[in-house]
């Protein structure tokens, strides 16, 4: 029998809807489990571990369901005599199993009913690994990944990926191959996808500062940056990424990198090649090779966008397969009073707001954490004198109706659409060094997330949204940010 009583029912992500019943079910009171659907057939182990009921006798049922519905999306039907689970895929069953585990957690569940789907896709996380986040911190990772829902994984290993050929870059603490396989099947089993980062020509001081590798490099100071018309630098990434590939059988992407390459031009062959193509065209031939190589293996490349943005003419070189992972970890309400302007910004502020701000929109409101943000990052400007006439034109209709007080946040979203690209949000749990006691600044951060959330929602058309994280910071920092992100890219609620 069902025990009357009425208790909040507390799930994170949010399910789409929720219509409680009135009571509860003890599940130790007669309950067993019986499948008859065979995309549940693999998880009936966790699913016996997580209701502690049996396969057999002649108690009320925990049926578990096939019906026909979207690949991620599940129906929970509690009742007092009987209780249903229905998905059309093992996704979606692994998802009900999710709520399960949380709504049961005391051995009772609540009399309801549960129909919920994610809104979007790709719902994702990335993190760089670092000397604290070793193979249990990302085990740990992964864990707390699948409980809030997220599918995806990107990690940029940087030198603690166990390379074959290129053994030499590798830090004493690298993951052992083995570690790599284990943290791949981990999350296999979690339902999320491992998509392995390789940068293939900036963010690189790892490889450079070896002296074996002196002959690839664009400069000799940062020693950050391979030159793109050494034939040597895509040779050393193709075999640095099948080194990485080797160990994530099954992976559909494969990101190449490929932001802040500020060096560009800075070898004397560069310079000269600058000189006829402009930057736009050294980089995009590079990185056309580049991604031409990765398609070729039946991947779909993802590379960040910062440099297109800034030399959106190597976009004509850039395949339309390639994903572009738009990053903007400042910008967090809708709409903004600054935005980050990477175009033609030579000796130029990058994030920046109309200097009316300062004079006539003093008062204006604004949330306290927004209103601190533009203080302390942007630069007031006369913004559209500053921006120019050529940004203006290529950009200037993506930036709303209120612009110039006021910018539609996350711009170049439908920009790089319209270009014919699938676009990923990439906010930030610590993309800039901002902190609040010596902490990370999360309510910043958090903000940024749910407007980037927000907008990809309102969008319709983006892959999803994969939050970042930077900073040698202990891991544990960063899990509220894993269920922060699966509570907005899973949930319609703001």
């Amino acid at each position: 029998m069902a025990i009357q009583k009425n208790w909040p029912i507390f799930l994170s992500p949010t399910p789409a809807r929720v219509q409680p019943g009135g009571g509860e079910i003890d599940l130790s009171d007669g309950w067993r489990l019986e499948c008859q659907a065979a995309p549940a057939s693999g998880l009936l182990p966790e699913y016996q571990a997580a209701l502690e009921i049996p396969m057999e006798g002649d108690g009320k049922p925990v049926r578990l369901v096939e019906a026909e519905m979207a690949p991620e999306a599940y129906r929970i039907e509690v009742l007092a005599h009987e209780a249903t689970l229905s998905a059309g895929t093992e996704r979606g069953f692994r998802h009900a199993l999710r709520t399960l585990r949380q709504m049961g957690a005391s051995g009772r569940l609540p009399l309801c009913t549960i129909e919920d789907a994610p809104q979007m896709g790709v719902r994702g996380f990335h993190t760089r690994i670092h000397p604290q986040m070793d193979a249990a911190a990302v085990r740990r990772l992964i864990e707390i990944a699948g409980r809030f829902g997220l599918n995806t994984l990107l990690l940029e290993y940087d030198a603690y990926f166990p390379y074959r050929r290129h053994a030499r870059v590798r830090d004493r603490k690298a993951f052992s191959p083995e570690e790599v396989a284990e943290l791949v099947g981990l999350a296999r089993r979690q339902g999320i996808e491992v998509v392995p980062l390789q940068q293939s020509l900036g963010h690189l001081e790892y490889l450079l500062r070896h002296d074996a590798y002196a002959a690839l490099r664009e400069e000799d100071t940062a020693r950050a940056q391979m030159c793109p018309l050494n034939p040597a630098a895509f040779e050393t990434f193709v075999e640095l990424a099948e080194d990485l590939l080797a160990l994530h059988p099954g992976t559909r992407f494969l990101h190449v990198g490929a932001d802040e390459t500020y060096h560009l031009g800075a070898c004397p062959r560069c310079r000269q090649r600058v000189a006829e193509v402009g930057r736009a065209g050294l980089y995009g031939a590079y990185l056309e090779k580049v991604l031409r190589w990765v398609i070729g293996r039946g991947l779909r490349p993802i590379i960040w966008d910062d440099m297109l943005c800034e030399h959106p003419e190597a976009l004509d070189y850039i395949p339309r397969e390639t994903v572009i992972m738009y990053w903007e970890y400042w910008t967090m309400a809708d709409p903004s009073p600054y935005f980050v302007a990477r175009f033609r910004r030579e000796k130029k502020p990058v994030i920046i707001c109309d200097e009316r701000w300062g004079r006539e929109w003093p008062l204006e409101p604004l949330p306290e954490v927004q209103r601190r943000a533009m203080d302390y990052f942007a630069r007031p400007v006369p913004l559209p004198e500053n921006l120019g006439e050529e940004f203006l034109a290529r950009y200037g209709a993506y930036l709303g109706p209120d612009f110039p007080k006021f910018i539609r946040p996350f711009p170049y979203l439908e920009y790089y659409q319209d270009q014919g690209f699938d676009v990923l949000a990439a906010p930030a749990a610590t993309g800039t060094l901002q902190k609040v006691f010596g902490l990370p600044h999360l309510e910043l951060f958090f903000r940024n997330i749910h407007a980037f959330a927000a907008r990809c929602r309102e969008n319709g058309k983006s892959l999803g949204m994969v939050t970042t994280s930077w900073y040698p910071f202990p891991p544990e920092l960063l899990h509220e940010s894993v269920a922060v992100t699966g509570q907005f890219t899973w949930s319609a609620e703001p």
